[in-house]
């Protein structure tokens, strides 16, 4: 029987090898000699803030963007994670709120320190808030006719036309004024055809004089929207609304207009209408105050062309919204309607999507209302209580809510048509019977003084 035997050798030896094989392949795959050689994963060494320096003007804002650099040689977008803070938080109030990471507003006259960190790493930019008186004053309709008065302004608030003003524009309705003061967005409504037509037009200011020149540098016809010209923070794009859409304008580096797309962007359903739209500050959502059914609708604007896209809408209680109104750190929407109230929302940063906050009483109908550039105060004008009036209101910043600290009756008894905070913050001015308030707000407690009146007789858009 030895062949017997040396077969149960043989097969006992070949087992004992593969046993041996399978643990030496096993040790060497992980990692060798039983050694465990996974590598710790990368961790942050810096961080770069993009811009490192800028000057921004009260009420507006800049982007921050976070860079951050790894061990393992890699970057990646880091400003979502980090967290932001701001060493002057009286002159910049900067955001932590899910998309709106690292949007800082200039909310005061100063320079701060932008910190953006993530455990012991950290860097840092500069930004400065300046406020400079504004150049210009643009008044349409002026005088009642087909013109547009242009004015400067005082050191009390007072407006003095420069010579020549006011100017024929026939037909000038809502107007807005680009940042550095070259270019006038217009749009205008011809009334004498078979069917009223309304176009929008572009024209080159003189930053010296104010005065804008014609021709129109551009002309986009026809029915685009005559109503709520909002000029992007980018000035790339224009919003304008015709009621039932909101069409998409684009601008080029000479002022020349491009609708967007083959068609405008319903609001809604068929039997719904937009009185008004507002875009929040850094130009992600525009929100429209809809007649049918009362309710507030939500827009996304495109990143790559400004187009808007439709993300529904929320109802409000009671009649339909006249005004919107937004704070300007975007957190914060405030409505206006025929009703002895306010109602507040807050803004989802990464969906638009609104939040009820709250419902203040007001001592009339808010029918304009205006957010004041450091966002303490939203002021409102009050009608149809026989007693017309303006409320100021200050805002919580954390939460948005409203209390009433300043109420003043419009001198000349009219109802309050349009509200306007002038760039600086230091005055209010407010359309009635005929005339223009002028009130100063005090820097600390936001209460208004009347200043003066003004006959400029009943401006239907006011912008500076």
């Amino acid at each position: 029987m030895p062949h017997r035997k040396t077969s149960r050798y043989l097969s006992s030896r070949l087992s004992a090898f593969s046993v041996a094989a399978i643990l030496l392949s096993l040790a060497l795959g992980c990692g060798g000699s039983g050694s465990n050689s996974s590598s710790p994963p990368a961790s942050l060494t810096s961080i770069q803030l993009s811009p490192a320096s800028a000057t921004i003007r009260l009420g507006t804002s800049q982007q921050y963007t976070a860079t951050g650099s790894y061990s393992d040689g890699t970057q990646q977008d880091v400003t979502t994670s980090v967290t932001w803070s701001s060493s002057q938080p009286d002159a910049v109030f900067v955001n932590n709120q899910d998309g709106r990471n690292g949007f800082a507003t200039g909310i005061g006259e100063g320079t701060s320190t932008i910190t953006a960190s993530e455990g012991t790493v950290q860097a840092t930019a500069t930004l400065m808030v300046s406020n400079p008186t504004p150049s210009f004053a643009y008044v349409s309709p002026a005088q009642h006719g087909p013109e547009i008065g242009i004015y400067t302004e005082g050191s009390d608030g007072s407006l003095t036309p420069i010579q020549g003003s006011p100017f024929p524009l026939s037909d000038a309705n809502d107007m807005t004024v680009d940042s550095e003061g070259k270019f006038l967005f217009t749009t205008v409504e011809t009334p004498d055809l078979p069917q009223s037509q309304f176009t929008v037009n572009s024209y080159t200011v003189d930053q010296t004089t104010g005065m804008f020149s014609l021709p129109p540098l551009s002309t986009l016809c026809c029915n685009y929207g005559i109503n709520n010209l909002l000029l992007s923070p980018s000035e790339q794009v224009l919003h304008v609304n015709n009621g039932q859409s909101i069409s998409t304008i684009s601008i080029d580096l000479a002022a020349t207009l491009t609708l967007v797309g083959s068609t405008p962007v319903n609001v809604g359903s068929a039997s719904a209408n937009a009185f008004e739209i507002a875009m929040e500050p850094a130009g992600k959502f525009i929100y429209a105050a809809i007649v049918v059914p009362p309710s507030i609708g939500i827009f996304t604007v495109q990143t790559s062309n400004g187009m808007l896209t439709e993300q529904g809408t929320v109802p409000i209680t009671g009649p339909a919204p006249d005004a919107l109104a937004i704070d300007p750190t975007g957190r914060f929407l405030y409505v206006m309607h025929p009703s002895n109230d306010l109602q507040s929302f807050l803004i989802n940063g990464s969906s638009g999507g609104l939040t009820s906050i709250a419902t203040t009483q007001t001592n009339g109908y808010p029918s304009a209302g205006a957010a004041h550039p450091s966002g303490k105060w939203i002021y409102v004008g009050l009608c149809c209580n026989g007693t017309p009036s303006v409320s100021g209101f200050s805002i919580d910043p954390a939460t948005g809510n409203l209390t009433e600290i300043t109420n003043v009756p419009t001198p000349g008894g009219g109802e309050p048509t349009i509200v306007v905070a002038e760039p600086t913050g230091r005055f209010l001015y407010v359309e009635e019977n005929f005339n223009t308030d002028i009130f100063s707000i005090d820097a600390t407690t936001g209460a208004l003084t009347l200043v003066t009146q003004q006959t400029l007789n009943t401006p239907r858009y006011f912008t500076f």
